[in-house]
């Protein structure tokens, strides 16, 4: 059984640190998620899984970061844009571990075997890319052009 895909939802509000005071509050209603507010004045409420992503908040912005399972993001994201005009961004949690091939590198045989390996492993990478670009759509970000043919 495949673990429940974990995202982290950025939410950057420029110069009203009222708007995003707004905003965080407004996220309890949403149930148990952990969420943390980076204010501008760089103190922090909320959960300590953020500290890590303190660095990207520049000094004029105040940042909301939420950790949440995937089929939740769209409720947050909505939440999010209710209160002002905060730039948002989804990742995935794991996405340091994320490789094009999963570790696996290219090798020039050409035997049966390696070549239907290797298609398994593009495979997943396709289809990975797939769900993250509907995902994407889904919570109306901008796709790049170079996407269009998925």
């Amino acid at each position: 059984m495949k673990a429940r895909a974990t995202r982290v939802v950025f939410a950057f509000y420029s110069s009203s640190s009222e708007e995003a005071s707004r905003a965080f509050g407004n996220l309890k209603a949403l149930g148990r998620n952990q969420r943390a507010f980076l204010r501008e004045d760089g103190t922090r409420e909320g959960a300590s899984f953020a500290e890590r992503y303190a660095a990207l908040r520049l000094e004029v912005e105040s940042a909301i970061i939420v950790r949440t399972e995937s089929s939740r993001v769209q409720a947050i994201v909505t939440q999010l844009r209710a209160t002002g005009s905060p730039s948002v961004f989804v990742l995935r949690e794991d996405v340091e571990h994320l490789s094009s091939t999963d570790g696996a590198s290219w090798r020039p045989e050409a035997t049966n075997a390696s070549v239907l390996t290797r298609l398994k492993e593009n495979e997943h990478v396709f289809e990975n890319s797939r769900v993250e670009l509907l995902e994407a759509a889904r919570l109306g970000h901008t796709l790049p052009a170079a996407s269009e043919w998925i």
